[in-house]
């Protein structure tokens, strides 16, 4: 099991792209999120058509602004390949209903399937924006476990569901980070990262690292070349 970043920066971090990653999981390779900065990235890298599945952890446009167009793109230009959208059974009539403004029928275009047995939804409802459904997902692979966090202003919520899965085996989170007081009311501070090192590899994305203060000890992805596209 591999991730590799094709962004780490938030909504506005233009210089890093917004966060988004493949994920390479039981012999499948796994977009997670699709905003502005990512299919233009994923031109550059050529890699659009490595892509099995995509998974979206929530609807705001730094994670799905440009799924419209690589959609449309693989439909089109493929011929008429259509890449799966997984996700859990509730939040796929949201995503169709979403894509169905600027594809008129999205289900001509690509197909939505449930999560397969490897990925296990968090279910993080409320926890980034006011009534927005929002997803964290883990990805397990032998004894190995990714946990990707999406946009979730409580960590300790988090960990905790993490905690339910009795996961045996290597666990690694990645998690969105703040390093503003102000803005935890939507991500992660960098501070309540910092009380679980203990317990788990933390990394942290969706950020500026320009702006990491000196005495955060979370390493970003960012920060590693091995992580990255």
């Amino acid at each position: 099991m591999n991730i590799r970043f094709i962004g780490t920066g938030g909504a506005f971090d233009i210089d890093y792209g917004n966060s988004s990653a493949i994920i390479t999981c039981q012999g499948k390779n796994i977009l997670i999120d699709c905003g502005h900065t990512v299919f233009p990235k994923l031109m550059q890298l050529n890699l659009v058509q490595t892509i099995d599945y995509i998974l979206i952890t929530h609807l705001h446009d730094d994670h799905a602004g440009s799924l419209s167009t690589l959609i449309f793109y693989l439909y089109f230009f493929f011929p008429q390949r259509k890449v799966p959208v997984i996700a859990p059974q509730k939040f796929q009539q949201e995503l169709i209903n979403f894509l169905n403004f600027s594809q008129k029928n999205t289900l001509q275009f690509t197909t939505f399937e449930d999560l397969p047995d490897f990925i296990q939804p968090i279910d993080t409802f409320n926890r980034h924006y006011p009534d927005m459904q929002t997803y964290g997902y883990v990805f397990s692979e032998s004894n190995k476990h990714i946990v990707y966090s999406g946009d979730i202003n409580d960590v300790h919520f988090l960990v905790e569901e993490v905690k339910k899965l009795n996961l045996d085996g290597e666990i690694i989170i990645f998690h969105d980070v703040t390093f503003n007081e102000l803005a935890k009311i939507s991500h992660a501070y960098y501070k309540d990262l910092e009380l679980y090192l203990h317990e788990y590899p933390i990394w942290g994305y969706h950020c500026n690292p320009k702006m990491k203060p000196k005495d955060c000890k979370i390493p970003l992805v960012v920060e590693n070349p091995n992580l990255l596209f």
